[in-house]
């Protein structure tokens, strides 16, 4: 047996304790789920609006050197079947962006894009789409900071979140909202 800090090797099919190299060690991870059923629509075109405030996820990261690591699986429908939407995560403590590199935040840098199958003019209420998204960056401060998935689009047609709007059930569904927030140290 290894001592605490040791990980567990294998080399040629050989299993063996060894110590830990630096860097990407999993520091903490909080996280929040919702099966809140919610309508949301999108506001003004350009402007980013909360998804729901239900799917926030606060964290206090042990040191500004390390990175965060932020996912979100939501269950989604509609939108309608030629809009154009996108998503991001928001710093709700700071009042800005998660700007997940060093670049200057643009109209389009700071932008995830996640939704998947969607069916085009087939599309009806009861399809299931997802939105993945997933952004790595730098930890804002060692105070609790809380985050919140953002999004903007071009149309006023509503998402339905962990749920669908045709509320058929046979094609219907019901869903979880998975939000993490996870420290990494880089060192």
């Amino acid at each position: 047996k290894g001592s605490d800090d040791d990980v567990l090797t294998l080399a040629s099919g050989v299993p063996s304790w060894a110590s830990a190299t630096a860097g990407g060690k999993i520091v903490q991870m909080t996280y929040t789920r919702s099966t809140d059923l919610v309508s949301w629509t999108h506001g003004s075109a350009g402007v980013a609006d909360e998804l729901t405030t239900t799917n926030r996820v606060t964290i206090t990261p042990t040191s500004t050197s390390n990175e965060l690591i932020l996912e979100a699986f939501v269950p989604l429908t509609g939108g309608g079947t030629t809009s154009i939407y996108n998503f991001m995560f928001y710093n709700v403590t700071d009042g800005a962006l998660f700007n997940p590199s060093t670049e200057a935040i643009g109209s389009r840098g700071t932008w995830g894009y996640g939704i998947g199958g969607h069916r085009g003019p087939h599309q009806d209420t009861n399809d299931q789409n997802i939105l993945y998204l997933r952004q790595i960056g730098p930890c804002p401060s060692t105070s609790a900071t809380t985050f919140a998935i953002y999004g903007r689009g071009q149309s006023g047609s509503p998402f339905y979140i962990n749920h669908d709007s045709g509320g058929d059930s046979t094609w219907g569904f019901i869903g979880q909202t998975l939000f993490t927030a996870t420290e990494v140290d880089i060192a």
